[in-house]
């Protein structure tokens, strides 16, 4: 089973959120090209190794457009303090962080 997390899937345009349960081969597509996340059957994330789902590079931020759309994956993330009035490049550099500090175990699990 898999959950879409990125973009729309499907002649219903199935949007983030949605459980799946495709061919394996197609879930695989949809997972490596980071559409979608492998579930349980709960629908909660199927992690073999322990891991969140991975954090988005700095160079994938960097290419998000608006400060609005930075914003809302900083919150889907669990970051809340960010502001639209704060500059594009602060935002990223506060993300990246925020991002760093979770992947090397060093967050306080805000």
């Amino acid at each position: 089973m898999i959950r879409i997390i990125s973009g729309r899937y499907g002649p219903k345009l199935l949007g983030p959120g949605t459980v799946l349960n495709l061919d394996p081969s197609k879930e695989e597509i949809l997972v490596n090209k980071k559409i979608a996340e492998y579930v349980d059957e709960l629908g909660e994330a199927d992690t073999d190794d322990g891991k969140e789902a991975p954090f988005k590079t700095f160079e994938e931020l960097k290419r998000m457009r608006t400060k609005k759309e930075l914003i809302e994956y900083a919150q889907s993330i669990g970051l809340h303090t960010l502001e639209e009035e704060d500059k594009k490049e602060v935002l990223i550099d506060a993300i990246a962080n925020y991002t760093e500090e979770h992947l090397t175990g060093g967050g306080n699990g805000v």
